[in-house]
């Protein structure tokens, strides 16, 4: 077969993901796509598949999979940072985070008190 002609469109996706950005910053739901080289004319995607992959392009899970315990002031850190992104608005989140943290779940509600009470 011989090449009879090329197509090239031209598309500047710039203003739809800064209008995507401003209406995220109103509904904190962590992003499963992450825009990364906003500046430059190519836009890569990430999209996660379950809960974990999205806890774990958050915290590094090199921390969460060692065998050091991580101090109780270390766990409230990674749980204000997750629920600073949303992600204890998904269904399960609290269970796979307190398995994670080699805590119970009433652990993780409490985390969640403590930081919510520092919030205020």
């Amino acid at each position: 077969e011989d090449l009879i002609g090329l197509l090239c469109i031209n598309f500047d996706s710039g203003t739809y993901i800064n209008m995507a950005e401003t209406l995220l910053k109103f509904a904190p739901i962590p992003l499963s796509i992450n825009y990364q080289q906003k500046n430059t004319n190519t836009t890569s995607e990430i999209l996660h598949t379950n809960i974990e992959d999205v806890i774990y392009s958050i915290i590094n899970p090199s921390l969460l999979k060692s065998d050091i315990s991580l101090s109780q002031e270390k766990k409230i850190q990674i749980c204000s940072k997750l629920n600073d992104r949303g992600i204890f608005q998904i269904k399960g989140a609290i269970s796979k985070v307190a398995k994670l943290l080699k805590v119970s779940e009433p652990s993780v509600y409490r985390y969640l008190k403590i930081i919510n009470e520092k919030k205020q």
